[in-house]
């Protein structure tokens, strides 16, 4: 009898545990922007003459590290494809208005693919890294590190945290397939809303 009942409590505090944890689990991603789905239609044939295989996200986090609130309501975001595109390449940016060219202001994150350089990802991030800490503006840095992550279709990618100081930069995912390097970012995301963004572009190829 006595066994039965450790048993029972056993099975109990491992449901209990598992109940939490995928709580956390679902909690730990943005919610999704209304019009992500539709949210490049304007700007795809521009990014599609680069040459480059498309990889745009399906999901797009609605917003980065800030405070939940309550009736919270997603942001109104529009794609532009700013000119002149990257050569040999594509971006996006995703602004706060249909006419943002990437600026601070206005800028909610970026898009980007393009030919694969001969510096390592890790390589341009840890230079990026540098740069900023260079800087004499006094910083607001995300409590997340540099870090390798690992993707969807086993491939493996890198995470740039956000900083902020006069400016606040994109997270960013960043990752190589065949002979391209994919970038996606939003200005104060977090890590675990990167990786889903970067997974639904590499799902989504060159849909």
């Amino acid at each position: 009898m006595r066994r039965r009942i450790r048993f029972a409590i056993v099975l109990l505090v491992i449901g209990v545990g598992c109940f939490f944890a995928l709580r956390a689990y679902t909690k730990s991603t943005a919610p999704n922007l209304p019009n992500a789905a539709t949210l490049f239609q304007s700007v795809r044939p521009t990014l599609e003459r680069s040459g480059v295989p498309l990889r745009l996200p399906t999901y797009i986090p609605a917003e980065g590290q800030r405070p939940a609130v309550k009736q919270y309501s997603p942001p109104s975001i529009s794609a532009t494809a700013p000119q002149p595109q990257p050569e040999r390449g594509y971006l996006a940016i995703l602004g706060y208005s249909p006419d943002c060219n990437g600026g601070n202001a206005c800028r909610f994150g970026t898009i980007s693919g393009g030919m694969k350089p001969s510096e390592s990802i890790e390589e341009s991030f840890e230079q990026t890294l540098s740069e900023q800490s260079q800087s004499s503006f006094q910083e607001h840095r995300s409590k997340e590190p540099l870090s390798r992550v690992k993707l969807a279709n086993g491939i493996e990618g890198w995470f740039l945290p956000w900083i902020c100081r006069h400016v606040c930069t994109d997270a960013q995912v960043s990752w190589d397939e065949y002979s391209y390097r994919y970038s996606v970012g939003v200005k104060l995301g977090d890590r675990a809303s990167l990786i889903k963004m970067a997974n639904s572009a590499i799902e989504a190829g060159g849909k």
